[in-house]
């Protein structure tokens, strides 16, 4: 356990999430069955077909004031997925920002090409993305990254962070 780098000035006033804030998941209530998007209230498993149940709630992300690992041995993977929205290429270069703020090593950051499908492609490979890359892409249109929708082998993805120990 140790202090965030950003406690100094209490996240440049924007203070910080609490370690037990939840975030409900499921908000909707729905007038009947037949609504649209009640019938499976969680995620779709796109090889049987099942509706997979999620908890009520989820742990509440964002900055933390104290943190439990140690940023020199972590290595991060971005992916941009679900298609395009403003903005995306200025979220991605923030949260690359923060994590060389924390202290994660520059080259220990990498880009997910093509969203889900990048992870799972041979032709996709990763990307690294440091201050060089990232400097003045939230001024370019889209994503710097790609996207795409669908494809989302989780299982396969999950052994595919942790072959590359993300």
């Amino acid at each position: 356990e140790r202090d965030s780098p950003f406690v100094l000035d209490n996240n440049a006033g924007g203070g910080f999430v609490g370690d037990k804030d939840l975030l409900q998941i499921n908000i909707m209530q729905y007038e009947s069955e037949h609504s649209s998007g009640a019938q499976c209230q969680g995620l779709s498993d796109p090889e049987s077909g099942a509706c997979l149940a999620l908890p009520q709630f989820a742990l509440r992300s964002g900055p933390r004031a104290k943190i439990y690992h140690d940023p020199s041995q972590v290595t991060a993977a971005l992916v941009t997925c679900g298609g395009l929205c403003p903005g995306l290429n200025d979220v991605v270069l923030n949260i690359v920002t923060t994590l060389l703020e924390y202290g994660v090593p520059e080259d220990q950051i990498f880009g997910i090409k093509y969203g889900l499908r990048g992870f799972l492609d041979r032709h996709a490979k990763p990307v690294q993305l440091g201050r060089r890359e990232v400097d003045g892409i939230q001024l370019k249109g889209g994503t710097v990254l790609g996207t795409s929708r669908g494809n989302a082998k989780i299982k396969d993805i999950v052994d595919r962070l942790r072959l590359w120990g993300v």
